[in-house]
């Protein structure tokens, strides 16, 4: 059995640009976003709930990656992004696209099934630059309200990568609005995906949950009030997936503050893996 090296995946809600209070504004947290990043020093990275600036801001920010993103309203530059970002000189980009989570995937701004928000997927076809064999990087960001949606959406998935790319190793990321106990999580899993999380040997760290929507202070206190209120509070609801040749060796829920402020209302995902055949 051959191996690949070790490669690091981040995926992080870096939380739309729409508060103005600090620190919760944008201006105040988007510096600390791009230290954590580099701080953890991934190689590929996939980003939810990006505007366009946002994404632009990032880009130039982090200049040995390439990226890529649509907006989810228009497919261009109108509003909230997933964008792939892969380390330049490590990875080929064979090819990408994107689609909606919807009953019509190649219309833009579709809003499928009982969703509120029009959803996107965005994927890259990459290379690493010591293999033979390519693999995906798909990213989303499923719908905070629509149960239907976010179980569908899975199949949406495996249909419009079956048509557009070889059968290949697929790493599958986002912030699915989904904890384990929802159909939509077990959905992907049925699809034949297996959580990192889970992966047979790897080795968990970091916190024990991923959203927290700026309360960590009431954690300790009134946490069971909180997820009583709010389905997704104190939940794992960001996750790394992946089906095909792929060993997970670590898998990290980054808890990263400045002296008890947060860059998001998500903790970042980190994920060391390799491939493996």
């Amino acid at each position: 059995m051959s191996l690949s090296p070790v490669m690091r995946l981040l995926s992080f809600n870096i939380l739309v640009d729409r508060r103005t209070d600090a620190p919760y504004s944008w201006e105040c947290r988007k510096r600390q976003i791009v230290d954590l990043i580099k701080a953890h020093n991934p190689d590929l990275i996939c980003i939810q709930e990006a505007l366009e600036h946002q994404k632009l801001f990032l880009a130039e920010e982090l200049p040995d990656y390439e990226g890529f993103g649509v907006g989810r309203n228009d497919g261009r530059a109108d509003g909230e992004q997933v964008p792939i970002f892969h380390r330049k000189g490590m990875f080929r980009e064979l090819d990408r696209g994107h689609f909606w989570l919807s009953e019509t995937p190649h219309l833009a701004g579709s809003i499928g099934w009982d969703a509120k928000c029009p959803r996107t997927a965005v994927w890259k076809l990459l290379q690493h630059e010591s293999m033979e064999r390519p693999f995906v990087l798909a990213n989303t960001h499923y719908d905070h309200v629509g149960i239907t949606a976010n179980r569908n959406s899975v199949s949406t998935l495996q249909q419009e990568l079956s048509a557009k790319v070889p059968p290949c190793a697929t790493l599958f990321c986002g912030d699915f609005n989904s904890s384990e106990q929802t159909p939509a999580y077990q959905e992907i899993l049925s699809s034949g995906f297996l959580d990192s999380s889970r992966a047979e040997q790897v080795v968990c760290t970091g916190m024990p949950f991923s959203y927290h929507r700026f309360n960590m202070e009431l954690y300790g206190t009134d946490a069971h009030r909180l997820m009583q209120e709010n389905n997704r509070m104190f939940r794992t609801i960001d996750h790394l997936f992946y089906r095909g040749d792929v060993q997970v060796l670590r898998h990290g829920i980054l808890g990263d503050n400045r002296e008890g402020v947060y860059p998001s209302d998500h903790f970042p995902l980190l994920c060391d893996f390799r491939f493996t055949g």
